[in-house]
């Protein structure tokens, strides 16, 4: 069957493919009595891919029974979120609150280039329930809920959405379990003392911890401390996590006096400690710069960033160097995503240097385009356990529009492809993996 014909075969099977367009009138709906306010919402989504040079042409392998399906693979991704939050204020100014949502997903066509979900997965799940209190600056929250340390680089998303869930590639699904979150903000000073637990298919680890955020003219610099227990050791047999313990510096949105458009950022992380006969010693960082060009018509931005997740050369001793990303998540685009195909399907944020241009700019208050182009390397010379003899494991480009006609519709088209460096040749294929990806989003 040619591309064309499967790819439209899976646009016929996605009944929410133009949900985003016409959601119903109740969404964010909002409702008050007295001291007692609530807001209904609604999230739908849809993403459209076709793939081919699947995994640089092995092949698109089934997870689940080992299948080769062949090089191609074209599928459609469909979510719908509907949620309520409710928050009741006394009049000492005491608040009580909290939030519930579900999310049902499908997957239809081939399913991901990485075989993690098959044509036909899919469910409807809780994603949100949690409760608590505010008073003054201080806040506490319990139960299923998101949570954000910075900017994603570490602790982001709580769950990965694969095998029967379905929508792998959207990812909707973020929420951490069995949470409690305290959390101070007051003016410049924010921090939150915290423990939560992720899905099982990120490990089912619990991390509990502190961090800390301060608000300086010049930009915000944060630390974190946490601890990680592995709640089911058996999911983490091959690389454990259990005694990890890490530390995190950061530094968000630097600005230079004297050079306007120029915006830095920074951040460095180890993972120490001991487990059940393994010792962890493990780093990561990453600096990057971004400057706006107010000179130039349409005051394009231009972004550099260079980041090191660490590998580890002896995979046979009992001392765990390769960095754990535990429940970093997509931000925006090339982070902590890194790279549309090699970020999703191929490498993970871990036994990685990778080298990231972007260019960026608005056409108008309601279309942007840009390019992205990285530079993938091993950082040691081993790939998923593999030996290989060079580090060079591929290039990615990515074109792409962005198009926000209001702002609770998103929709995004991009080109991207990769090439294959001797690293990715030896274990994978010559082939070149490109995929047309379209995404299209409503939330209120």
């Amino acid at each position: 069957m040619k591309r064309h014909d499967r790819l439209q075969r899976a646009l016929r099977l996605s009944p929410l493919a133009l949900i985003c367009a016409c959601a119903p009138a109740w969404a964010g709906y909002v409702f008050e009595d007295g001291g007692f306010k609530g807001e209904l919402n609604l999230g739908v989504g849809t993403a459209v891919i076709a793939s081919d040079g699947v995994n640089f042409g092995l092949g698109q392998i089934d997870a689940r029974s080992g299948q080769n399906k062949g090089p191609r693979a074209d599928w459609v991704e469909t979510f719908f979120k509907p949620g309520a939050t409710l928050n009741y204020t006394f009049d000492s100014g005491l608040q009580l609150l909290g939030g519930a949502s579900v999310i049902g997903t499908h997957t239809y066509g081939d399913g991901d280039a990485a075989g993690l979900t098959r044509g036909g997965d899919g469910n409807v799940s809780l994603e949100e329930l949690y409760g608590g209190v505010r008073s003054g600056a201080w806040t506490f929250t319990a139960g299923r809920q998101g949570f954000v340390v910075g900017n994603g680089f570490i602790i982001a998303d709580g769950h990965l959405g694969m095998y029967s869930e379905g929508a792998y590639w959207a990812d909707p699904r973020r929420a951490f379990k069995d949470t409690a979150i305290l959390r101070y903000d007051a003016g410049p000073l924010s921090s939150q003392l915290f423990t939560v637990r992720t899905d099982s298919h990120l490990g089912d680890t619990r991390m509990t911890g502190v961090n800390l955020d301060y608000a300086l003219a010049y930009g915000k610099p944060g630390l974190m401390m946490l601890h990680v227990d592995d709640v089911d050791p058996k999911i983490n047999a091959v690389a454990p996590r259990d005694g990890m313990n890490l530390y995190d510096a950061r530094l968000l949105g630097m600005k230079v006096p004297g050079i306007n458009g120029l915006t830095l950022e920074a951040e460095y992380a180890i993972e120490r400690g001991s487990g059940k006969g393994v010792q962890y010693d493990a780093s990561a960082w990453y600096a990057r710069a971004d400057y706006q060009f107010s000179s130039l018509p349409l005051n394009p931005t231009l972004t550099y960033r260079y980041g090191v997740f660490s590998g580890d050369a002896n995979l046979a001793d009992n001392t765990r160097k390769s960095w754990e990303p535990l429940s970093k998540g997509y931000m925006e685009r090339g982070a902590w995503v890194i790279g549309d195909i090699t970020g999703n399907y191929l490498l993970n944020n871990s036994n990685e240097r990778v080298g990231m241009w972007k260019l960026a700019t608005q056409l108008t208050p309601q279309v942007g385009v840009g390019g992205v182009y990285y530079q993938f390397a091993l950082d040691q010379k081993n790939y998923l356990g593999q030996a290989v003899t060079d580090r060079d494991f591929a290039d990615e480009s990515s074109l792409y529009v962005d198009w926000t006609p209001v702002p609770s519709v998103y929709a995004t088209l991009s080109y991207n492809w990769v090439k294959p460096g001797a690293a990715a040749k030896q274990t994978l294929g010559n082939d070149t993996f490109s995929a047309w990806q379209v995404y299209l989003s409503y939330h209120y």
